[in-house]
């Protein structure tokens, strides 16, 4: 690595952006792909000191498919919806690529437009979840979670949600 530029095996030296100095001494690197931007996550290997808590409560959390989390000690995180807005575009952009021809060069165009659209609402759901752990994190010393498959429990659930069957 040297400046702005990496040395990747099989692909030689690239340009990328880095927003941050590198800590310690760099372990390994791996490439990937959101959408049209590519990404190379960089692994440092580095000392660090136990974290010291200024509290030392423990916190029960249950995961649900409507509230994101629900603390022992009252507090809801219901995961704000901001991506709503975005839902509309993503609807509408997704019967354009119905229209198109199936492989056209539109096709491709409409198909990149809509993994924006995905990505950005990924981005969204991943920002609200990191700022609920860091809030409980911070704020509590042992957190205990039940192992749960959301997914499991969405697909059994029948009825409303006022009336559950």
């Amino acid at each position: 690595m040297a400046g702005n530029r990496i040395k990747l095996p099989k692909l030689g030296w690239m340009k990328f952006r880095m927003p941050r100095e590198l800590v310690g001494t760099m372990k390994s690197a791996t490439v990937s792909r959101n959408g049209k931007h590519w990404y190379v996550s960089i692994l440092c290997e580095q000392e660090i000191v136990d974290p010291v808590h200024a509290s030392s409560t423990a916190v029960g959390i249950d995961r649900g498919v409507h509230i994101m989390a629900a603390c022992s000690d009252g507090k809801d995180y219901v995961g704000e919806k901001p991506y709503r807005r975005h839902e509309k575009r993503l609807a509408r952009v997704q019967r354009l690529l119905a229209r198109k021809i199936k492989l056209s060069n539109n096709w491709h165009k409409q198909k990149e437009k809509i993994q924006a659209i995905h990505s950005k609402i990924a981005n969204i759901r991943k920002d609200a979840l990191h700022k609920a752990t860091t809030e409980i994190s911070n704020n509590h010393a042992m957190i205990i979670m039940e192992k749960l498959g959301t997914s499991r429990m969405s697909k059994s659930a029948k009825g409303t949600i006022e009336k559950t069957a």
